[in-house]
């Protein structure tokens, strides 16, 4: 099994390696097309080879791209993605393969259930890409889908960068107060590391959560607030990252393909995709009963803090920036709880090893390390997961720390999935899980996570483990694929409880 070679990834020649690719693909889809009578299932064996191919080429400039971007890297990865999606576009418009896969579901095949609803999310999904239109809509369809590639990217750009252009400078030592040692700490290295003197805040989160959390001037959590809600906006700084005009073209596309496939808005062509939710009707029963039901209980906790902000400090108009700051202190003094003080029992070597401890005793799955693997970062780690029979069931790159050049939040995706090859041997899954938690200052300390990052950490293992310990063996259902988009969250929910327990 070959695991990708992220130092190997060059740039320069990114455009030319996917392009040869995808006429090769085109060349064997082809061929492939015309060979495969009668219809079995190998057909979607070869299908799905293909597919591979793209996937193992694409995933880590895709996943380096998001954690690790380089100006040279983003100029290859815009020139990639008109081509991508023209590709992808053109696959799923290919009435032939769609009459191809269509008439294997129809025949005597013996399927499993697996195997139908694979062929069931396929045809599903050459309606909703635009298999039945006529020339003149497929040629609108791609051109759309080919913009709609081009700017959710350039929104996810231009938060990136908008999110790295800001900082503020500090040097008073009194506007530090209230925040923790480590926030202090690593403000400081920040500044000497851009070569300047006092503190320097970010928008990065784990210093903005910080400061809207622990910082007692008002004045430096509203300026932190006010310039992280406006990013990459008409009210942001700097302005050349303005997304309005974006997200409005954004909207504009996705009403206009939704009406091309026959939906009278996006909402209909999304729910029609992969979603628990039937209709959009189903949709707003549901946030209307979610909202009678936690209404009353938010308005109550809203009074009590609004109450307390007002006897502590005299407080009349309780802002935005100032919610997480006496939430934190109202838990304080109730309970006598410091957020940054629960960071002392939350390193992460133990955070890791109880987790891989809870994991073996609900699933009977040992985590191990392995060492001399290929890394994008030297903070990374690679593990392998076996199962009680020693049979190595996934493994999975960890990337826990916030850095420059590395889109923010935390996310799960793969490198590949659980599939059978025409060897008969097993393809196993393989995940990135990614985090933006606060690395120490230097080597000689130990990472310490708040409990809202060990939240986050359990809850992105959900996903992964999802992924990981799948026992279906076709690509397109095996792991996270073809699962309603909904209900990718609840295995992440269900383990996420345990790290709150």
């Amino acid at each position: 099994m070959q695991l990708p070679l992220f130092n190997e990834i060059n740039p320069q020649t990114i455009v030319q390696d996917l392009e040869k690719l995808l006429d090769k693909n085109r060349i064997e889809l082809a061929q492939l097309l015309t060979e495969v009578t009668p219809l079995d299932w190998s057909f979607i064996e070869k299908i799905d080879d293909l597919n591979d191919q793209i996937d193992h080429f694409w995933s880590p400039i895709n996943h380096l791209y998001a954690v690790n971007q380089t100006p040279e890297l983003r100029a290859a990865y815009h020139q990639c993605l008109p081509k991508l999606s023209a590709y992808q576009t053109e696959l799923s418009q290919n009435h032939a393969l769609y009459q191809a896969i269509q008439s294997l579901s129809r025949s005597e095949y013996p399927f499993n259930y697996a195997q139908e609803k694979y062929l069931q999310n396929e045809l599903r999904n050459f309606h909703l890409s635009g298999v039945d239109l006529n020339e003149a809509d497929k040629q609108r369809y791609a051109a759309i889908q080919a913009r709609l590639t081009e700017l959710s990217n350039q929104f996810e750009e231009n938060l990136l960068d908008a999110t790295a252009a800001w900082s503020y400078q500090v040097t008073d030592h009194q506007a530090l107060s209230g925040l923790p040692d480590y926030v202090i700490a690593s403000t400081a290295k920040t500044a000497e590391e851009r070569k300047q003197t006092g503190h320097i805040f970010t928008l990065d989160y784990t210093c903005y959560f910080a400061v809207l959390t622990h910082a007692d001037q008002r004045e430096l959590r509203e300026k932190l607030y006010k310039a992280h809600i406006t990013r990459a906006s008409d009210l942001g700084s700097p302005v050349d990252f303005d997304n309005s005009a974006i997200l409005f073209e954004i909207l504009q596309l996705r009403h206009e393909v939704s009406q091309l496939l026959g939906f009278a808005n996006y909402a209909q062509n999304s729910l029609a995709a992969n979603k628990m939710a039937k209709n959009v009707q189903e949709v707003i029963e549901f946030l209307e009963g979610l909202l009678k039901t936690a209404r009353p209980k938010a308005q109550k906790e809203w009074q009590s803090l609004v109450d307390f902000a007002k006897d502590r400090d005299g407080i009349d108009h309780l802002q935005p920036w100032d919610i997480l700051y006496y939430r934190e202190k109202q838990r304080e003094a109730l309970f006598n709880i410091r957020e940054d003080q629960l960071r002392a029992y939350f390193p992460v070597k133990q955070v890791l090893s109880g987790l891989f401890k809870l994991v073996n005793y609900l699933f009977g799955i040992q985590i191990q390390e392995v060492a001399d693997v290929e890394v994008w970062h030297p903070s990374v780690r690679f593990f392998s997961i076996t199962d009680d029979q020693q049979q190595i069931r996934g493994q999975f790159y960890l990337d826990l720390y916030a850095r420059p050049n590395k889109r923010e939040g935390a996310w799960m995706d793969d490198y590949q999935s659980r599939r059978r090859l025409a060897d008969q041997t097993v393809q196993i899954p393989i995940a990135f899980l990614t985090c933006n938690f606060s690395a120490p200052c230097d080597k000689t300390q130990t990472a310490l996570l708040n409990h809202e990052e060990v939240l986050t950490l359990f809850h992105e293992f959900g996903h992964g483990l999802q992924h990981m310990l799948t026992q279906i063996e076709y690509e397109g259902v095996s792991g996270i694929n073809g699962v309603a988009w909904d209900a990718v969250e609840l295995p992440s929910q269900f383990l996420e409880y345990f790290a709150c327990a």
